[in-house]
């Protein structure tokens, strides 16, 4: 089975459970808290994972951790199944799907906005109500700066690309005299 595969069923299951009880934003925040400790620790990620250490040690380990970090029960008890059936090296990817599955119940959309500079504030909020009404959802922006672009800006939200860079705009010129347009 395919890791996307197995993160989008413990992910599907966690959030089935979190949304029976109402508590599926805090698990996605615990879960989260501990994808990002196992990134920021790879020694313990060797620790959970390292089949020469026995499940019985493994196990002391996880329930130290989640000790210190106070987590609920249900996600205690989730990291500990992860732990038990060999897949909590599927953490990361798991927090990843949960994150979208959560977005979707909530509306929001994560968009990334690409340009050749820094943006300003006035030019991303009006990026990011332009793609608010197209989406008819809340927006979680994502920044990132590629030089290569030479200016303009590209938009990514799910599957949408939207490309008004100057550099595909030079590609297109490019295309059209090769074509003799």
């Amino acid at each position: 089975m395919s890791s996307k595969a197995i993160a989008r069923r413990y992910a599907r299951a966690l959030l089935a459970i979190g949304k029976e009880d109402g508590q599926y934003l805090k698990y996605g925040e615990e879960l989260n808290d501990f994808a990002t400790f196992l990134k920021e620790n790879k020694q313990v990620v060797d620790a959970l994972t390292n089949p020469l250490y026995n499940l019985q040690n493994r196990r002391k380990v996880l329930e130290f951790i989640l000790e210190k970090a106070a987590f609920m029960p249900i996600s205690r008890n989730f990291l500990k199944l992860l732990l038990e059936k060999n897949r909590i090296r599927f953490t990361g990817e798991i927090n990843e799907f949960y994150r979208k599955l959560t977005d979707d119940l909530q509306g929001i959309s994560t968009a990334t906005i690409i340009s050749a500079s820094d943006l300003s504030d006035e030019v991303v909020n009006k990026v990011k109500d332009a793609i608010a009404k197209i989406t008819n959802k809340q927006i979680r922006l994502q920044l990132e700066v590629d030089p290569s672009l030479i200016g303009g800006i590209i938009t990514r939200v799910g599957d949408l690309n939207f490309d008004g860079s100057v550099r595909n705009q030079l590609l297109s010129i490019k295309e059209s005299l090769k074509r003799g347009e």
